[in-house]
């Protein structure tokens, strides 16, 4: 289980010597795999909570109903930068959809690696959020029955993260004052 998020480019997954043997999270072992193959390299990422840091490792990859044979991912070995949210989380890993500018190392991100692989319809993603059912998320197109009109499409002021012009913002049918000029949207963060 990962977290997808819109604010990293990279996807790691937890190496059996990141955690203690009464974890909770699934765990990456590459002895049980006949695609894997070493690399090695130093990989170390920061988040808002805090670093992980491991190695980089190559295998097949499957997200969702796509496989990418031989992609680079990272094992992580140390999580102690996210503290007890990473403790109690109910995810394993993170699996970056940002764009390859903020992609550690210059790592092809998941997001190219599938456009490379020719398998997506178009070259998108979307999220379907919710408070009282299970979200959604699509590669290769949008599910039109989670709306109603036409999508807008909002510029980005940046190839970097998933950055946009900020006009304003409102709370229900109050306007919220902000300096702010740009936001990003991310889905890795509660912010």
């Amino acid at each position: 289980n990962v977290v997808y998020d819109t604010g990293s480019s990279n996807l790691w997954v937890p190496n059996p010597k990141c955690c203690s043997f009464l974890t909770r999270h699934s765990l990456y072992h590459s002895k049980k795999s006949s695609t894997y193959v070493a690399n090695g390299t130093n990989f170390a990422i920061q988040y808002g909570s805090g670093p992980v840091s491991g190695f980089y490792s190559e295998d097949s990859v499957n997200i969702g109903n796509v496989p990418i044979d031989q992609y680079t991912f990272a094992e992580v070995t140390d999580v102690s930068g996210l503290g007890i949210g990473y403790t109690l989380g109910k995810f394993d890993g993170i699996l970056g959809l940002g764009w390859d500018s903020i992609s550690v190392d210059g790592v092809e991100t998941p997001v190219q690696a599938m456009v490379r692989s020719g398998q997506l319809a178009e070259p998108v993603f979307a999220f379907f959020l919710a408070k009282d059912t299970a979200g959604e998320l699509v590669f290769g197109g949008v599910d039109k029955s989670h709306y109603t009109g036409e999508l807008v499409d909002v510029p980005l002021t940046s190839e970097t993260y998933w950055e946009v012009s900020l006009d304003a913002m409102q709370f229900g049918d109050s306007p919220v004052i902000s300096s702010a000029q740009k936001a990003i949207i991310d889905s890795g963060t509660s912010l």
